[in-house]
């Protein structure tokens, strides 16, 4: 039994040595409520857990959202898609790279949409910003 402990300890050190703590925050400074805030196109290589940050969540207008999550100090860019369905019937999708405090590469495409979303970081944080055009 001590054996198996040890070995479970050993690898839950390797584990935590293999992360990279982040955070994804979304603030919708439009002038109408986000609906449907849902990631996709995460790679489970990048992303160490279960599902998207973002899944189908209300974010009101003038108000933020954040996420916690770990990524693997391994992984390149951990890219992400998000589409944002707003309450006006309009939609935006960019996608984005999680690891653009570390590497300082945004990949930031902006598919589709009215507004405008901008980006910056702070510290481990990505801050994705809507506005009105």
């Amino acid at each position: 039994m001590e054996y198996v402990n040890m070995i479970l300890q050993v690898g839950q050190k390797v584990a935590s040595e293999c992360q990279q703590p982040t955070v994804l925050q979304l603030v919708n400074k439009s002038r109408c409520d986000i609906i449907d805030a849902t990631m996709s196109s995460m790679d489970k290589f990048d992303w160490l857990m279960a599902g998207p940050l973002f899944d189908r969540e209300h974010i009101s207008s003038n108000s933020s959202q954040e996420r916690n999550a770990s990524l693997n100090k391994m992984a390149t860019h951990c890219p992400f898609e998000m589409t944002l369905i707003f309450s006006d019937g309009t939609v935006d999708k960019f996608r984005m790279h999680q690891k653009f405090p570390f590497d300082g590469c945004s990949g930031f495409q902006h598919f589709i949409g009215p507004h405008t979303i901008t980006f910056s970081s702070s510290e481990n944080k990505v801050i994705i910003t809507v506005e009105d055009k």
